[in-house]
């Protein structure tokens, strides 16, 4: 059977929330809902005040996001999101080009697996040389956003239930497949494959790598891990 990566992108593979940049960016530019964006920035504050969990906070984030997007049409959004990626692509790691590169060589899949917006993602992982994307993806009809999410990422088993179905339309060996994530968003992920990485870990996920061993790296050092593999 085949083996792949898979890997979270914010904070894993780049520094920042793309999708919070890209979302600045088009409220900037009128692209995106006023009362949606004031709803994300308050739901930041709740996080940030401990007033809900990051769990929330990203599921919230993913239902807002889409209702923003209501009406947009998907060439202008296309559009701006490559203008967007071309100031942000310098918050990637130069390491996450060397690690991509190396699971190449060694004949993974190389999948990116984010809740941050499709839009954007798909970009970053173009450039990062990857092989499939999952990313929030919202609903259009006729090339109009329609408001609602056609994807499920954000939810707590929403990348463990992507892994699965792309391992078995793939052929691929989750035991001998390794992931990489930096929240406890990613914990059902990593739980699923045999080479499960925290890389620059949060402190809820850092607790959780200590538990249940899994390795555990920054983007200065994982380069290292991927070579033992």
């Amino acid at each position: 059977m085949k083996r792949a990566v898979f890997s979270d992108f914010d904070g894993t593979l780049s520094d920042g929330y793309i999708a919070m940049e890209f979302l600045e960016f088009l409220h900037i530019k009128n692209l995106y809902s006023n009362n949606c964006y004031h709803t994300q920035m308050q739901l930041i504050e709740d996080f940030k005040n401990n007033q809900i969990t990051y769990g929330d906070w990203i599921c919230r984030w993913a239902e807002v996001w889409a209702d923003g997007m209501k009406d947009q049409k998907a060439d202008i959004i296309e559009k701006n999101a490559k203008e967007f990626y071309a100031t942000f692509r310098k918050n990637i790691y130069k390491s996450s080009f060397d690690v991509m590169d190396e699971f190449g060589k060694k004949g993974f899949h190389k999948v990116i697996v984010s809740v941050g917006s499709y839009e954007v993602i798909v970009l970053a992982a173009a450039e990062l040389g990857a092989d499939y994307v999952f990313a929030t993806r919202c609903e259009m009809i006729d090339g109009i956003y329609t408001g609602r999410l056609a994807s499920d990422l954000h939810l707590m088993t929403g990348k463990a239930d992507c892994i699965k179905r792309y391992a078995i339309d793939n052929d691929i060996s989750l035991e001998n497949s390794a992931a990489m994530g930096d929240s406890i968003h990613d914990a059902s992920m990593l739980e699923l494959v045999g080479f499960p990485v925290a890389l620059n870990p949060s402190e809820e996920l850092m607790s959780l790598a200590k538990k249940k061993g899994y390795a555990i790296r920054t983007y200065s050092n994982i380069l290292e891990e991927i070579k033992k593999m």
